[in-house]
């Protein structure tokens, strides 16, 4: 009997053990879930946009963040000169982005081919690119 009561308490040990894990495995993800399923309600994000199939503000949002990209790219990007940046901005706009533009029935805006690398320094926000001529 004590041997049946032994196993009994080894075996509930090791369930206990195995739960606590699997419990702290849970809690790592409760971030991930918490984005994921949160997103889905910002009414800014591109789902929320292309569901409404609000083209003009996909197309504003879009332009946004190509901004941003070609400043990450200016600013922090591996290679630092005119022609390296040409490049990936090319890279960027045509293999990344064209799909998305296209989605939408809309075409990439000159402007973002024509920026050069010295201009992305001198412009505070995507707006200004199109405020400039």
């Amino acid at each position: 009997m004590e041997i049946f009561i032994s196993i009994l308490i080894i075996v509930y040990a090791i369930l206990n053990i195995i739960l606590f894990f699997k419990i702290w495995g849970a809690t790592n993800n409760i971030k991930k879930l918490t984005e994921h399923f949160t997103e889905n309600k910002n009414t800014d994000s591109f789902l929320f946009l292309y569901s409404t199939k609000d083209k003009d503000a996909i197309f504003k949002k879009l332009n946004i963040q190509v901004f941003n990209e070609l400043r990450k790219i200016a600013l922090f990007g591996s290679i630092r000169t005119e022609k390296g940046f040409i490049e990936q901005k090319e890279y960027l706009l045509n293999n990344t982005y064209k799909k998305y533009y296209t989605a939408i029935e809309k075409e990439i805006p000159n402007e973002f081919y024509n920026i050069s690398y010295k201009q992305i320094y001198n412009i505070d926000n995507a707006e200004e690119i199109f405020i400039q001529k």
